[in-house]
């Protein structure tokens, strides 16, 4: 059985780091699972900027060239300390992603080169639901293939709400 991640020591001893502070904002205070809306201020600022357009315009600053049309495979999500999240098959970049506009982009690397689509398991709600019972923030994670009866036995395993 998996273990809950904790945060890393390199990250709890460096006062300059607010990792916690950035999640508690992130996912207001801890009452949601969060996503690029809530991470991203010209998004949170902007209500209808969309996503895939803020990722166009933040790969013209780093010099990537998107080209029209969209890629032909999606790229899974995934929760990591209470936010959604998509990674780059490539460099291993990832960016916060929303549900809402499952789009997708590296702006490390410019992976795919254009616009793909992002995939969230069709359990998303339960998923959610389960991730936000758990009371610390860097505890609120759930991988592509992760069974939604782990997240629950989890739960029952360190007391928390099933």
């Amino acid at each position: 059985m998996l273990k809950m991640l904790t945060v890393p020591a390199h990250l709890r001893q460096h006062a300059d780091i607010p990792l916690a502070a950035y999640i508690q904002r992130a996912t207001g205070g801890g009452v949601r699972i969060a996503t690029c809306r809530d991470t991203v201020p010209a998004l949170r600022m902007m209500k209808s900027l969309r996503l895939k357009d803020w990722l166009k315009l933040e790969a013209a600053k780093v010099l990537i060239d998107v080209q029209p049309g969209e890629y032909e495979h999606a790229v899974p999500a995934r929760v990591c300390y209470g936010r959604w999240l998509a990674d780059c098959p490539v460099c291993g970049g990832a960016i916060d992603v929303d549900p809402l506009e499952p789009v997708f982009l590296c702006l490390s690397c410019g992976w795919p080169g254009r616009i793909a689509p992002v995939e969230f398991p069709p359990e998303r709600a339960e998923i959610e639901r389960l991730l936000l019972a758990r009371p610390m923030t860097y505890n609120r994670n759930w991988f592509p293939g992760e069974p939604v009866e782990h997240l629950a036995e989890e739960n029952r395993q360190f007391g928390h709400e099933v």
